[in-house]
């Protein structure tokens, strides 16, 4: 989520919005769309924002800290995955891939 972006996305698992014009920053959509989900048990909010955190925990959302979520995240592609050395070698086939499904995306 952006407070403000022309470029969004959406597939079955991720969606990259806007925030504006509907609301004045990215938190005030996350905390919204917190507290008017169907299933908050599927969805986790990442994010080091404190102040962020204790308003998504007030609407009863589930939060992590980037850094021990990218660890899990790591450990569990590298098992069932390709290994990689670090986190920044998964990271950047995660960013050529995100930049090729893009680039894919604005040919169709």
């Amino acid at each position: 989520m952006y407070d403000l972006t022309k470029t969004v996305h959406s597939s079955e698992t991720f969606v990259r919005s806007s925030a504006r014009p509907q609301y004045d920053t990215s938190d005030d959509a996350l905390v919204e769309i917190a507290s008017k989900a169907e299933n908050p048990e599927k969805i986790l909010f990442i994010t080091s924002d404190r102040g962020l955190i204790e308003r998504l925990k007030e609407v009863g959302a589930k939060v992590a800290k980037p850094k021990p979520w990218f660890n899990v995240a790591f450990s569990l592609i590298n098992k069932a995955e390709q290994k990689f050395d670090n986190l920044n070698d998964m990271l950047k086939v995660i960013r050529e891939s995100t930049k090729k499904k893009e680039e894919t995306d604005k040919v169709e």
